[in-house]
């Protein structure tokens, strides 16, 4: 469940968000219909994040698109500090995770998720961030993904 600062450690970008933060009645789907926090175990090696929405991700110095990067940037790969992709315009050879995402995947050993707040709709406040760095001593960033439907 989210907590009392729920609404202090996200910045929501709209006028007017709805948030519903209780869960439903009755044991269907909509019972999970509200926005709450999922903390998994962590990770090892850390794995690319990415959903229906990840858009392909931009050299981190001249900009150019990895167009073909579900092909070209396999798991075995991810997490590797070994540069994986070289930019056919800058000669750039950079590592999965550093490439630019746009906050549309990520690399995570620790995933944080929280679920039922749209896409874009809100980011993690500096404190967040902050509090999970000292807490996990390592930098944290964020993506949105967006999941296949349920049936």
């Amino acid at each position: 469940m989210a907590g009392p600062r729920f609404m202090e450690l996200l910045v929501f970008v709209g006028c007017s968000p709805y948030v519903r933060l209780r869960p439903g009645t009755g044991g269907d789907a909509r019972s999970w219909d509200f926005s709450h926090i999922q903390i998994p175990m962590a990770v090892e090696p850390p794995r690319l994040l990415s959903g229906l929405n990840t858009r392909a991700p931009r050299c981190p110095r001249c900009r150019r698109e990895v167009t073909d990067w579900q092909r070209r940037l396999h798991p075995a790969a991810e997490a590797s500090p070994e540069p994986r992709w070289h930019c056919p315009d800058c000669g750039t050879a950079t590592p999965c995770h550093a490439l630019d995402w746009r906050h549309s995947a990520c690399l995570s050993g620790f995933p944080i998720s929280i679920w039922q707040v749209h896409e874009g709709e809100a980011v993690p406040s500096a404190e967040l961030l902050e509090l999970l760095q000292a807490g996990c001593a390592g930098d944290w960033d964020y993506c949105y993904l967006r999941e296949p439907a349920q049936e």
